[in-house]
């Protein structure tokens, strides 16, 4: 069943700019640690990554914050990254990809458009430039070097495609929240090496809504993904 309520009201204006102020802050923060470790000497690894994410969104009514969570999307990533270590055991890790999220609808809200004669499920579709800087715990046995990781992400909008919906949602250009995750990385060459890593990604701001249903709600993404990589020491 669709969630229920009084009617919302927009966002006013002042909370608006003030949302905007406080992405703004976060993604000079991230630039700036990003500036600081690319300035440094020891950059020791540089690559590329691309992995399958395994997105959703969750749906959340302003009045009574019930949440409602979408199904499954699958989408792609690619990026590059360099990783500059401080110690045998902690390094950081700036890194730019293109990603992409979304989800479809639940089933249960019977939003459906129609597609050559077919009915077929309402969903988003958002895709982002994401910025990541990932603190990384590690030790290394050999040729092989496990760790875990966790740091705060920025992504910017770049496409998105919204369709089925009864009535139009609103999607912001900012998303942040932030990143952790568990990997390994194979030593295979004196100058080369390649990783696996599995991480999960959690929006804390609200990345869209739609006002117009009956009780109004707010929208937040999260995602897994599983990333393979290949770099240059």
């Amino acid at each position: 069943m669709r969630p229920s309520g009084r009617n919302p009201a927009r966002r006013d204006e002042k909370n608006g700019a003030g949302e905007m102020r406080y992405n703004w802050l976060f993604l000079i923060l991230l630039l700036i640690i990003a500036a600081n470790i690319t300035l440094a000497q020891d950059i020791n690894s540089i690559g590329i990554r691309s992995g399958i994410i395994l997105s959703n969104q969750n749906w959340i009514t302003r009045e009574d914050q019930n949440q409602f969570d979408g199904d499954n999307k699958i989408g792609m990533s690619f990026g590059f990254y360099y990783n500059h270590s401080f110690s045998k055991t902690f390094s950081l890790q700036p890194e730019i990809s293109y990603i992409q999220e979304g989800s479809f609808l639940p089933s249960s809200w019977n939003e459906y458009y129609v597609e050559n004669g077919i009915n077929k499920r309402a969903y988003s579709s958002l895709n982002y430039l994401s910025l990541i800087v990932s603190a990384k715990l590690k030790y290394k046995f050999h040729k092989i070097v496990p760790y875990v990781l966790f740091g705060p992400r920025f992504d910017l909008l770049i496409s998105n495609s919204v369709k089925g919906f009864e009535n139009p949602v609103n999607i912001d250009v900012i998303d942040y929240g932030f990143s952790v995750g568990v990997g390994n990385d194979f030593l295979i060459f004196q100058k080369f090496r390649t990783g696996i890593e599995f991480r999960y990604s959690q929006g804390i701001n609200k990345i869209g809504s739609y006002p117009t249903r009956t009780d109004g709600i707010y929208i937040r993404n999260h995602s897994f993904e599983f990333i393979v990589e290949l770099g240059l020491l």
